[in-house]
């Protein structure tokens, strides 16, 4: 199970991020968070997200193109990172 942080102010790097998401957006590029096509202001959970027990969770992007090499979509999923040191 996955909970949200508190809400905190993102950094400069993250707005600016965001942002270039929604440029993308703009010039028609699909954008989709854990499949759905959210509206820009929820866009923030890919900077919240948490798992509470071993490891922690981030957001991976993942670009498409059409055969011509033009950008079509960009996807933002959970991965699940466990914790390595178990194995060593």
């Amino acid at each position: 199970m996955y909970y949200m942080e508190k809400k905190h102010p993102l950094t400069k790097e993250q707005e600016e991020y965001l942002e270039k998401l929604g440029q993308f957006r703009k010039q028609g590029v699909k954008i989709t968070i854990d499949d759905k096509e959210l509206p820009e202001d929820k866009w923030d959970i890919i900077f919240r997200v948490r798992e509470p027990r071993s490891g922690s969770v981030f957001y991976l992007a993942d670009c498409i193109a059409d055969p011509e090499g033009k950008l079509m979509e960009i996807r933002l999923d959970k991965i699940r990172v466990h914790d390595l040191d178990d194995t060593r």
